[in-house]
């Protein structure tokens, strides 16, 4: 298997534009109970890239729940929707993963 590093430069971005809080849930790093990981949008396994654009940061709960999906239910708005819309312009809503 191949390592892959991402920069702390790109982490550091990733953590400031998602103000550091999980993408998913938006609990602040100070309330989760481990350090927020980074985590690709469309996983590794689905081709994806570790390129900043798919990165994004979340807690460990919702990082193992998304798994290799791609897309899940927004409670607030109802329809299906990818996770891919969430990054570099808001933190995304809470996303009830399939």
């Amino acid at each position: 298997m191949t390592t892959r590093v991402i920069s702390e430069a790109a982490i550091a971005c990733i953590r400031a534009e998602a103000e550091n809080r999980c993408g998913y849930c938006l609990t602040p790093q100070r309330y989760a109970m481990q350090v927020l990981e980074i985590e690709h949008l469309t996983p590794r396994a689905a081709g994806g890239s570790d390129e900043e654009e798919n990165l994004w940061l979340a807690c460990r709960l919702c990082n193992n729940a998304k798994g290799v999906k791609t897309d899940g239910d927004d409670p607030v708005n109802r329809p299906a929707r990818s996770t891919l819309q969430s990054t570099n312009t808001e933190v995304a809503p809470a996303l009830l993963l399939k």
